[in-house]
């Protein structure tokens, strides 16, 4: 790539691209030695449910940055395997809100521990200021590209 061109010597997207593959790749890993035949995208989506239970595919296809017919592929294992609920929204039926199941619930605990150890892994040595500045810095640069 043209170094002039990217702005940087060493293009900053490819560091942070990098960087989240890495982190995906670590914790799938960890998911396999814990036992959880799930996906690093299903164990996400159970998580976000955690924190936001009954969000619509819409607003967990944007946690994830996938596009809704992943987001929808993954979904469709996850309730195969009672993990979650589809309800239909009583203000717009042409929306799903997504429930985790007792059993899910239950998964999820398990699997804030495997993302916990994981968290701890990357941010290993890494002084707690600087981490708040790295993810200043990175939400800024997401306002800068959604302009």
């Amino acid at each position: 790539m043209d170094e002039e061109k990217c702005g940087h010597p060493e293009f900053f997207g490819r560091h942070v691209g990098f960087t989240a593959k890495c982190i995906r790749d670590r914790l799938r890993h960890a998911l396999i030695e814990a036992g959880h035949e799930l996906s690093t995208e299903q164990a996400i989506v159970l998580i976000n449910l955690w924190h936001h239970d009954g969000s619509n595919q819409q607003m967990i296809s944007y946690f994830l940055g996938r596009d809704k017919a992943s987001t929808t592929r993954w979904l469709d294992v996850l309730e195969k395997r009672n993990l979650v609920l589809r309800v239909t929204s009583k203000e717009d039926r042409r929306q799903n809100m997504i429930y985790a199941t007792n059993e899910g619930k239950k998964l999820c605990e398990e699997l804030l521990v495997v993302f916990q150890k994981v968290h701890e892994v990357a941010l290993e040595g890494i002084d707690p200021k600087e981490v708040e500045v790295c993810t200043d810095v990175l939400g800024r640069v997401r306002e800068n590209m959604a302009k």
